[in-house]
């Protein structure tokens, strides 16, 4: 994504405790270069950190990323990201939340995809040089609790394909669909 001239990247401060700030220090440690010391925090929460996609809560009263850093250090993409991106921020570099859908998936009509909500995904993007901000994800082996588990995979899929039917056949019925459904059973009935 092109950096935009006019709005040039900087640190925003905000959410960096002191234990976010000292993790990111502790972690890049000796790293000068902003590329490195990303590599070095994305390494950090791949290897270090267990994905899930419903993590433990932070107690009341908890800043949830420091929990996650710290406490739990088990977490959905949410948090990987939200993570990743104040621990950027908190070695000088100008680090964005990303929200959208890791991939989507070609159906039999030309130009139709179907984005199923099992794909909703959170990453990071950084400035680290140069006119384009680059993008990080932190998320180890997404889904890794569910993947094993068919029975888990074949509901979402059932219920992806549920809400796609109604968003087609009941959300978005008009006139049209009410006329092709006449013309269809005037061919039955007169055919």
């Amino acid at each position: 994504v092109p950096v935009s001239r006019l709005d040039r990247p900087k640190v925003d401060a905000r959410g960096i405790t002191p234990g976010i700030s000292a993790l990111a220090e502790r972690w890049t440690a000796r790293l000068t270069s902003p590329r490195d010391k990303a590599a070095a925090l994305v390494s950090r929460l791949r290897r270090d950190y267990t994905y899930r996609l419903q993590p433990p809560v932070a107690p009341e009263g908890a800043n949830p990323i420091e929990h996650f850093l710290l406490e739990s250090r088990t977490g959905n993409c949410e948090q990987f990201a939200g993570a990743l991106c104040l621990l950027l921020r908190a070695a000088g570099i100008p680090a964005r939340i990303v929200e959208g859908f890791a991939g989507v998936e070609k159906t039999d009509i030309p130009s139709e995809y179907v984005v199923r909500f099992a794909r909703a995904h959170a990453w990071a993007e950084a400035h680290l040089g140069g006119e384009h901000w680059t993008e990080l994800d932190a998320s180890p082996a997404i889904g890794a609790d569910t993947v094993g588990n068919p029975l888990w995979r074949w509901l979402t899929d059932f219920y992806d394909n549920l809400e796609h039917l109604w968003v087609k056949q009941v959300v978005y019925f008009d006139r049209s669909d009410q006329a092709e459904i006449f013309r269809g059973l005037k061919r039955i009935l007169t055919g």
